[in-house]
């Protein structure tokens, strides 16, 4: 059997990305952090937080996944006319929710209060529907500004 030299072995396949103790925290906590943003996004009306601290939850798991497994893996999970295309349907949400307030003749976002059914669970009236307009909206605006920061960094480096 001939022994392999210096010059015959191959190189290894270069790893984007972090070590692989930070990419498998990476996958055991991702899960945590989008609960835990949807967590303060239903609580909003009741504890301090909301659409906009839960979004901004949302949005730093996509950039730990885009730190630790680097960009290449990050884009095939989420393109740029995704996240913009999910926060426009955020903000067409938060749209929908205050003209169906005012068609009501009520203020903006508490046209659901004293109904029953599905409200009567959500003591916040129409709030939570906000909420998870402003989730949506939030969290794909700032993984679009991720991703134009890291496409505009590498088109920059290619130069």
């Amino acid at each position: 059997m001939k022994r392999q030299g210096k010059k015959d072995r191959k190189p290894p396949e270069v790893a984007t990305g972090m070590s692989v103790i930070v990419r498998t925290i990476t996958r055991l906590t991702v899960g945590v952090f989008l609960l835990y943003g949807f967590h303060i996004v239903t609580q909003g009306h009741l504890i301090p937080g909301g659409g906009f601290a839960g979004g901004v939850i949302a949005a730093l798991s996509f950039l730990n996944i885009m730190v630790a497994f680097g960009s290449d893996i990050a884009f095939k999970k989420l393109t740029r006319v995704r996240a913009v295309c999910a926060a426009c349907l955020g903000m067409l949400l938060v749209l929908l929710i205050g003209i169906a307030g005012l068609r009501k003749g009520a203020y903006f976002s508490d046209f659901l209060l004293g109904r029953q059914g599905f409200s009567a669970v959500c003591d916040g009236g129409s709030i939570l529907l906000y909420n998870i307009g402003i989730f949506v909206l939030v969290s794909a605006g700032l993984c679009a500004v991720f991703i134009s920061f890291i496409a505009s960094r590498s088109e920059g480096d290619s130069e």
